[in-house]
């Protein structure tokens, strides 16, 4: 019996979440690009960044330093070496439009670093930026903001600014929560002050910059990106994945050069869509 109520709220659940999601405007993703990196190491993908200088996308698996470090061209071809490692902790990664440097932040302590380059565009190298734990918890994933050059950290249900050139917290204060737009979206009763999101939510957050849906978060149980107005905090797009698309409850997703990214585990690569 017990089994039987279970399955009927699940079900439940799940149609409403779908019925909520039908509210906001759809966009159904179609796989434009496939990114597949020099060796099958089993992991998380950490990141996708886009390199617009040298028109290449670096990507990285989380779990350690000597784990796979890839560039592609354009196309998707790959232009690095068989070998190249990550020489850090990876967690976050992004381009930072100021500096023109990939930049990226650890795991707990590791702090944050960006990648030496060579006269190829090929890291040989990282410096240090921030030598100490700049970010809200240990598996913490930064995103970039270039306008207004700060690093997003989602804590809980809020996320929180830093300074992406030195590392600092801009605030105490929160720049912006998910509650109400969740609440809204989902008909679900979350405070601000809550300490979890929403069981569905994958725990990366994925900024955009695009006007009005800035900020998002995979919805892994319906294969989608809920993305939220930053002004309003409302939800003003979703962007759903085609069928059979494997999506995770953390790390492996991404979004760059206007492309979502999803790191398929079982084959080691990570898929672009549009």
């Amino acid at each position: 019996m017990k089994s039987l109520f279970t399955l009927s709220f699940m079900l439940l659940f799940t149609w409403t979440a779908i019925a909520q999601s039908s509210k906001t405007p759809t966009v159904n993703l179609k796989k434009v690009l496939t990114l597949k990196p020099s060796s099958y190491e089993s992991g998380n993908g950490a990141t996708v960044v886009w390199h617009p200088g040298l028109k290449r996308y670096f990507t990285s698996r989380a779990g350690n330093a000597v784990y796979p470090l890839d560039l592609f061209s354009a196309i998707g071809r790959r232009v690095s070496d068989e070998g190249l490692k990550t020489m850090f902790d990876v967690r976050g990664m992004w381009y930072n439009t100021m500096t023109k440097k990939v930049c990226m932040n650890g795991y707990n302590e590791t702090g944050w670093a960006s990648y030496l380059l060579n006269a190829k565009g090929i890291p040989e190298g990282v410096t240090p930026i921030v030598e100490r734990m700049n970010q809200p918890s240990e598996n913490s994933v930064g995103c970039f903001d270039g306008l207004k050059s700060r690093v997003y950290f989602l804590s809980g249900t809020g996320i929180f600014a830093y300074n992406a050139n030195n590392g600092s917290k801009i605030q105490e204060e929160e720049v912006f929560n998910f509650s109400k737009g969740i609440n809204n979206a989902y008909e679900l009763s979350l405070s601000e002050f809550e300490s979890e999101l929403p069981v569905f939510y994958n725990t990366v957050p994925i900024f955009t910059g695009i006007a009005q849906q800035e900020i998002g978060l995979l919805n892994y149980e319906l294969n989608q990106v809920d993305l939220y107005n930053m002004k309003t905090g409302m939800r003003s797009k979703v962007y759903r994945f085609p069928e059979g698309t494997v999506c995770e409850s953390f790390l492996n997703v991404a979004f760059a050069n206007g492309l979502f990214f999803i790191y398929d585990k079982e084959k080691a690569e990570w898929n672009g869509y549009k």
